[in-house]
């Protein structure tokens, strides 16, 4: 640079903080301090005169920061500059992150590898991009190692390369204003270039080719940004250039991307076989607004993925329901599955263990129930424990939340109950609910119990809920074993009606009876599927005859306990064995509670081990067979 109208009294420096910003977007400092960029303290912007530019109230704010130099291309001489401020400003209304001086004509920033000759020779390349480091980065990464004589100059934003002429107007009261309404001219700097027949490509930032962008240039192709690098692009054709729209892609997660920021985050070669190849002569609005984009994936590394990762999932029941997810418990009806459903709520809103065994965190509960009266839902929480926490809601015979369902044609129809649930979700959200549960699935949907669809629907439903209101859900699922109902199976096939509702889930539980020797049944929680905790042991559901008798406790499952169901003659010879007396057959039926006929047939079964004298009948002694009485 030139210092025979340099203000600065000190070599230009660059601060670790300016050079870290620089080294983030491809820049050396060694190459930026080259091009006239420097560090420049509060003192120093005020007096080259950037405190002009500030609004009285923001006068006062530090105006340090890093400086960029723009200079004549003939002589090499600095004639303004341009500020990053360490400190964001406000400008009529929005945000600005670089301040010009006042009064400074808008001019084209040359780094100082792009020279006069340049301007003359319309052999070489000219790149045209938005904004000082992204020319800096060109500068130093792409143009040494391009296969073709090129240069770089860089804009002040989309529309720092052109300008309109003013036009007087009068005002319907007779005075007269003052607008750049007129014919589009290059700005000085850059009408002096040598434009025939040179190649030049226009490289701006890829959030130009948006929605939004394209709907303003559809309307007018003088406004937006779009517009901007349109009439750029007729003005250099009408100077005779073969003008190369460059389309920068955005980030594979959507985001916007810069000339630098593409660079440092693909390489520079990669950048080179962008404009190279990656170039359309006008861009096509319909494309972007009609079209369909490429999904965004973007791939993660292990260490990546894990260093993003949340923590441990919270539970709302340890290893059992987790927060936010799914839980249900499947079963034949009658086995208790509601009563366990409604033992969790209590365990919840208490902060105490479900079924004497797994710790709770306590919250607030709320309980939707569509099978019992009132009534007889208020004997269960009685029974079970009344708790501040534990809230009610019993919306009728049925609360259908599904969105659509099926019209009997291959079509959806819309039922009206969008509404419905979002009301749901807005009441759970704002009585700060953190465990729901959903008793009995069949009443919360209209879909048949084997429709594949309806059951991914309506999983997909209780996850949304479960992931905006951040709380645990359990579904009841009374299901049947429709075709295999003598199949002896167990786990995830009970949660039967498809295969979206075991594999939706984040926990699976299934309860069993058993039937022991003396015709009592055990009842077995079995743990299927766990996704966010190591498997679960089965558990035997103790029911406790007690007044809070729906209050339940559990254990370890057992299997070598005596379950074996006896034939009817091995359990009317041990029944006769228990009275020697003898026993009627009123009060036998009554015991074993048979019916008539089965106590006459199993006694004619018993055969020859079985007497009867009146009414009553005996097991027959040994010594009466040897005598043959």
């Amino acid at each position: 640079m030139s210092s025979a109208t340099s203000p600065w009294k000190f070599p230009a420096t660059i601060e670790p903080k300016h050079a870290a910003e620089l080294s983030k977007r491809g820049i050396s400092a060694e190459f930026a301090i080259a091009a006239g960029v420097r560090s420049i303290a509060d003192n120093e912007a005020r007096t080259i005169g950037f405190a002009a530019s500030l609004p009285h109230d923001q006068n006062k704010q530090g105006l340090q920061g890093i400086c960029f130099s723009y200079c004549d291309l003939a002589t090499r001489a600095e004639v303004s500059w341009r500020l990053k401020p360490d400190q964001k400003f406000s400008l009529n209304g929005s945000a600005a992150k670089y301040l010009s001086r006042a009064g400074d004509q808008v001019r084209a920033y040359y780094p100082h590898t792009t020279t006069p000759e340049h301007a003359k020779d319309p052999k070489i390349n000219l790149v045209l991009t938005e904004g000082e480091y992204k020319t800096l980065a060109i500068a130093e990464k792409i143009i040494p190692i391009a296969s073709r004589p090129t240069c770089v100059i860089g804009l002040q934003g989309v529309n720092g390369a052109w300008h309109r002429d003013k036009t007087t107007v009068t005002r319907p009261d007779g005075t007269k204003e003052t607008k750049k309404e007129g014919a589009p001219h290059l700005i000085d700097d850059l009408a002096a270039w040598d434009w025939k027949k040179r190649v030049v490509y226009i490289v701006f930032d890829s959030d130009l080719a948006t929605k939004k962008n394209a709907e303003e240039f559809k309307r007018s192709q003088r406004s937006g940004a779009w517009g901007a690098e349109y009439t750029l692009a007729q003005l250099l054709r009408a100077q005779g250039a073969e003008v190369r729209i460059v389309v920068l892609p955005p980030k594979l997660d959507g985001a916007k991307y810069g000339s630098d920021d593409y660079i440092v985050e693909r390489g520079a070669h990669e950048f080179l076989k962008l404009i190279y190849n990656n170039w359309t002569p006008e861009r096509n609005p319909d494309e972007v607004l009609y079209h369909e984009k490429t999904a965004a994936i973007r791939f993660e590394t292990s260490v990546e993925f894990v260093a993003a990762a949340k923590d441990r999932t919270l539970f709302v029941i340890d290893q059992v329901i987790p927060s936010p997810g799914i839980a249900m418990i499947a079963g034949a009806s009658g086995l208790g599955k509601s009563a366990i459903a409604l033992n969790a709520c209590y365990s919840v809103a208490s902060g105490g263990k479900f079924l004497g065994r797994f710790q709770c965190q306590k919250a607030k509960v709320l309980y939707i129930q569509t099978e019992l009266s009132r009534t007889l839902l208020a004997e269960r929480i009685r029974s079970v424990g009344i708790c501040e926490n534990l809230m009610i809601w019993t919306p009728g015979d049925s609360a259908a939340l599904n969105w659509w369902e099926a019209d009997g044609f291959q079509k959806r129809r819309e039922t009206g109950r969008r509404e419905v649930f979002m009301g749901l979700v807005d009441q759970i959200k704002s009585h700060g609910i953190g465990f729901v549960v959903f008793d009995p699935l069949s009443d919360f949907h209209t879909f048949p119990q084997s429709d594949p669809e309806g059951a991914r629907h309506m999983m997909s439903l209780f996850r949304y809920l479960a992931n905006v209101c951040n709380c645990g859900v359990m579904v009841v699922h009374h299901h049947k074993k429709i075709g295999r109902n003598l199949s002896n199976y167990e786990g995830t096939d009970d949660f039967f009606g498809s295969m979206f509702l075991g594999a939706k889930i984040d926990t699976g539980m299934s309860m069993y009876a058993y039937t022991r020797t003396d015709g009592t049944s055990r009842y077995k929680l079995k743990f299927s599927k766990q996704r966010c905790s190591a498997a679960l042991p089965d558990q035997e559901i103790n029911r406790i005859a007690q007044n809070d008798f729906f209050r339940w406790e559990a254990e370890d499952w057992k299997d070598d306990r005596e379950t074996k169901i006896k034939e009817a003659g091995e359990v009317f010879i041990d029944y006769l064995g228990d009275h020697p007396a003898g026993v009627t057959y009123e009060q036998g039926t009554m015991d074993l509670r048979w019916s008539k006929d089965r106590w006459y047939r199993t006694a004619k079964q018993a055969g020859k081990r079985v007497s009867k004298i009146g009414n009553l009948y005996f097991l027959k002694q040994e010594k009466d067979d040897e005598n043959g009485e």
